[in-house]
């Protein structure tokens, strides 16, 4: 294989790195429920309302705002934002109200996942305490604790000291914020032969 990638047989920490990193960047997903909605409407102008549900519109809503305006919405795209759904800084989510036993980035603040293909990856938050996506929406619906370095995002009306939010969503509004987060699954990306397990019987 290092013959055919490199053009002869010398396996090099260098190559076996590029050779990884070539296979990582093959893996894009883009053919989800949600990637859909840009296919039908324009980067710019995606026509969710035409693939999604009435369930999964309502998901969308209370993720983002869209269609409508943001401050409508529980704002989670705040930190899970881009077509990534994703933040490129360290947050503290409030999972515990003091970090010492475990700092994670340091002062209890904790990388921001993509939700990109996240109905297929629990169990959910850094130390997989929680085990379903539902537990992760009532998570943030009523569990966040007030750490001193909570985001403000997670308190009341964004302010740097307040509370921690408390949404008292209905049980319709989680089950539609979970439905969202299914349309970002991309079945054939997640089933494509070239990705699966090459040491399987």
């Amino acid at each position: 294989m290092f013959d055919a990638a490199f053009g002869d047989e010398a396996i090099t920490s260098d190559r076996i790195s590029k050779a990884l990193a070539q296979f990582i960047r093959a893996m894009v997903s883009y053919q989800s429920k949600y990637d859909q909605a840009f296919t039908v409407g324009t980067w710019n102008a995606p026509k969710f309302e035409e693939v999604f549900t009435e369930q999964e519109m309502l998901g969308l809503r209370l993720f983002s705002g869209v269609p409508g305006d943001r401050n409508d919405s529980l704002g989670c795209d705040t930190c899970h934002h881009t077509s990534a759904h994703t933040a490129d800084q360290a947050h503290n989510n409030g999972l515990d109200g003091n970090n010492a036993p475990d700092q994670g980035a340091g002062n209890g603040f904790f990388k921001v996942p993509s939700l990109r293909n996240i109905a297929a990856s629990p169990p959910y938050m850094h130390d997989g305490r929680l085990a379903t996506l539902m537990d992760v929406v009532e998570f943030y619906n009523s569990g966040v604790q007030a750490h001193r370095n909570l985001a403000p995002a997670l308190r009341r009306n964004g302010s740097q000291s307040g509370p921690p939010v408390r949404f008292n969503l209905s049980q319709e509004e989680k089950e539609a914020l979970v439905a969202f987060m299914e349309t970002l699954t991309d079945e054939t990306l997640l089933t494509l032969p070239i990705f699966s397990d090459p040491f399987e019987e």
